[in-house]
């Protein structure tokens, strides 16, 4: 088991939703990573492989590397972090192909959702471009318009970083976010 992994233990993660951890198999990952035609970040897809659907005992907070929306964190740089999708077994809220699927108009092409964030926000992992690895806050009271709603209000197509309005970098990798993590039982 890796570092990363054994860290997320100590941490107290636990299945969601579940008595037993329900990882991901070969064929799920491969279907995953076939309808967004990239492979996975390897420590993401190895958590997926070793836990799925998961949780903490407790309350997670990661430490942000930039500055949260004030709404979301009153530091600016403390992110909540919920359930991590997982299987398909582990029903379509779990799910991480049935979330690709539901955010995949809401947020950049360059990203996935990977947990819950409470309130209906995401931590997401970058998938392409320089965004491969990295991880995001997703804000959801701050969505950009949809690329028709764009060129309808300002006569112009979206630019790419107009997509990144609402997203916060919160940790350079899947290993970085899980050292910035702490967990307490308030």
């Amino acid at each position: 088991m890796s570092s990363t992994n054994s860290k997320l233990l100590q941490l107290g993660l636990e299945p969601a939703g579940s008595t037993e951890f329900m990882p991901l198999d070969d064929q799920e990952l491969q279907l995953i990573e076939s309808r967004l035609e990239v492979q996975l970040p390897a420590t993401f897809r190895e958590f997926l492989q070793t836990f799925g659907a998961s949780g903490f005992r407790g309350i997670a907070r990661i430490t942000a590397r930039e500055r949260l929306p004030p709404s979301v964190s009153e530091t600016g740089h403390v992110a909540l972090v919920g359930d991590f999708y997982g299987s398909v077994k582990s029903g379509p809220a779990r799910s991480l192909l049935h979330q690709i699927d539901n955010m995949r108009s809401r947020m950049p092409a360059a990203l996935i959702p990977i947990a819950r964030a409470g309130m209906g926000d995401n931590i997401c992992i970058g998938i392409t471009d320089d965004h491969v690895g990295r991880i995001y806050y997703w804000f959801h009271e701050d969505e950009p318009l949809t690329p028709e709603e764009y060129l309808e209000d300002y006569g112009v197509e979206m630019p790419p970083a107009e997509w990144f309005r609402n997203v916060t970098l919160v940790a350079d990798s899947f290993d970085d976010m899980v050292d910035r993590t702490v967990v307490t039982h308030e």
